[in-house]
């Protein structure tokens, strides 16, 4: 409404990346809160510019060009303004007979409702009815066939037009209407829909492990690349996390089992803080990234979620194995040898400032020590 009326918007009290991601996507032109700065007294501690809101607005961005609508798939049905006569409504379906539904707009193309076709064939069809529908006495306004329907913004996206119609998908016959700034802009049929559902679950396949739901190996690799690209001075920790004798446990127990080991890990992971990077590089490997954090405060939480998921993973384990404290399985050689319960090594990379090449190198020599120790390894710190 403010925006009809040719008024900015101000969006106070804005606290999380949420609500200003929220308050970007319903178009507010500022926003005020801690998010941005807190109060201050002196004028010459407020920030210029705002690097926060800078990296969140490219960080939308990057989102929002794989969660683009393809424009392609939204078609253009020529719409009714709501003062047209039952005429007009006849007229328009003779000359449109491919369509099956009309979109009704107002003074302001504002979208307001859609009607159907099979809904006025009663009349049109009728002996008299498009001579009633041309007297003037008896002709009436679009009102009472108007259905209710539903409609998505264009900024929305993919992902929350898709969520849109299947919260409504039985009112949904066939599509979901388009707006842009509250304005018609198209329609996207239900075939359109699909096809966009499809390319969306590939693209998210692409960032996400499929078993976990975690953040998977592109994630992973930004977010490390971003991490050595940084000129700020920051401190990174890396986590590298890898089971311990998950092969003989797989073959013995079956994939299911393991797949519930690899989920009961992922799930201990989720509770770390929001502002932690949880990914899943694959299988039985995850990945976990912390800013401006001390390695004694790292060292405790990687210790903790080792001690959690030993814990944890005796539920998985027949009581014959649980009394033991082993399993009894063939090694890659072949070999049938005793295997401990199921643990997690750990490997921490402490990072300060510019990294050289032998990352991969040092990642790697890390990864070999855990499995030597039932605490935490680390630390290499590159200068």
């Amino acid at each position: 409404m403010a925006h009809t009326m040719g008024i900015r918007v101000i969006a106070e009290g804005v606290e999380t990346p949420m609500e200003y991601y929220t308050c970007k996507d319903i178009g507010a032109d500022f926003i005020q809160g801690y998010l941005i700065q807190k109060p201050k007294t002196e004028v010459g501690k407020i920030k210029i510019a705002y690097k926060e809101v800078v990296e969140l607005y490219k960080e939308d961005k990057r989102k929002n060009d794989q969660n683009k609508i393809d424009k392609y798939k939204i078609e253009f049905i020529e719409p009714l303004r709501e003062d047209s006569t039952l005429h007009t409504l006849f007229s328009y379906f003779q000359k449109h007979q491919n369509n099956t539904f009309v979109p009704i707009i107002d003074k302001f193309n504002h979208l307001i409702g859609v009607v159907d076709e099979k809904d006025i064939k009663k009349i049109s069809y009728s002996q008299y009815g498009l001579a009633l529908a041309q007297n003037t006495s008896f002709s009436s306004k679009l009102g009472s066939f108007m259905k209710k329907f539903v409609a998505a913004e264009l900024s929305w996206g993919i992902d929350k037009i898709l969520e849109l119609y299947n919260i409504n998908e039985s009112q949904v016959n066939n599509g979901i209407f388009i707006t842009q700034n509250g304005k018609y802009f198209g329609f996207i049929g239900v075939h359109n829909l699909l096809l966009l559902s499809y390319k969306r679950n590939i693209e998210i396949a692409k960032d996400q492990n499929p078993l976990t739901k975690l953040p998977g190996n592109r994630k992973i690799e930004q977010f490390i690349n971003d991490t050595l690209n940084d000129t700020e001075d920051n401190i990174y920790h890396f986590v590298y996390f890898d089971f311990n004798d998950f092969k003989p446990f797989n073959d013995t127990y079956g994939f299911r089992q393991g797949d519930r080991a690899i989920l009961m890990f992922a799930d201990i992971l989720q509770k770390l803080p929001k502002d932690i990077f949880v990914g899943h590089i694959g299988g039985d490997d995850f990945f976990v990234g912390f800013t401006n954090e001390t390695y004694e405060v790292i060292y405790s939480i990687v210790n903790d979620i080792q001690i959690d998921f030993a814990r944890s993973a005796k539920s998985l384990y027949n009581k014959e194995d649980l009394e033991n404290g082993s399993i009894m399985a063939k090694d890659r050689f072949g070999v049938l040898r005793k295997f401990d319960l199921l643990s997690v090594s750990a490997g921490i990379i402490e990072i300060k400032s510019d990294i050289t090449n032998s990352f991969d190198d040092i990642l790697g020599s890390l990864k070999k020590s855990s499995k030597l120790s039932c605490s935490p390894v680390g630390i290499s710190i590159i200068d």
